[in-house]
């Protein structure tokens, strides 16, 4: 049992991953200067996402009472003759 050996062609099997390909955002934010390192990149991109679901849940929980057509229509038959001064 113990001169079992295991074979393996690839050296970092167990290592670095390897890079992905396709479009890296953060490299982008550091290539155009917005940013100067990775780590304020990613900052970055998260603050843009809490800004987003933010905004997001505001126009999601405060649309409940319709398009806002009937407090239009409540408005428009308001009688004008009481805001006239004397």
């Amino acid at each position: 049992m113990s001169d079992m050996k295991f074979q393996s062609d690839e050296w970092d099997e167990f290592g670095r991953p390897r890079a992905r390909s396709g479009f890296d955002l953060t490299a982008w934010l550091i290539k155009s200067g917005l940013v100067s390192n990775r780590k304020s990149a990613e900052y970055l991109l998260l603050g843009i996402v809490v800004v987003a679901v933010f905004i997001g849940g505001f126009f999601f929980f405060s649309g409940g009472e319709g398009s806002g057509r009937e407090e239009l229509d409540r408005i428009k038959t308001i009688d004008q003759r009481q805001f006239e001064q004397p």
